[in-house]
């Protein structure tokens, strides 16, 4: 069986904005809520979601700033009123999808 068009609708427009661990972990979640509507519920008589694929993840290699390059970047922020910004992402060590999520 094909799945819902909604739900495929749904994992493209994801694919198409977020990162795909982030479109692989709220399709997992859409799984779990669909297998508890068909078990538990009875309102489906299958897991749409189990008709699609999961993204591929790719996992490329991670660059951290030098303590250097940090420093270059904290004298430049104040000039394009970052600072604060910039700074609490430094010492917090979120990185910039969760500042994003933040606001």
């Amino acid at each position: 069986m094909p799945p819902f068009p909604v739900v495929r609708d749904w994992l493209d427009d994801l694919e198409a904005t977020k990162a795909a661990k982030t479109v692989n972990n709220k399709r997992a979640s859409l799984s779990r809520f669909c297998d508890w509507l068909r078990k538990d519920k009875g309102l489906i008589d299958h897991n749409p979601v189990k008709d699609t694929d999961p993204v591929d993840v790719i996992r490329g290699e991670i660059h951290f700033l030098t303590r250097p390059q940090m420093d270059k970047v904290l004298k430049l922020a104040p000039a394009a009123g970052l600072l604060g910004e910039i700074a609490f992402a430094f010492y917090a060590a979120l990185r910039l999808s969760e500042i994003r999520n933040l606001i």
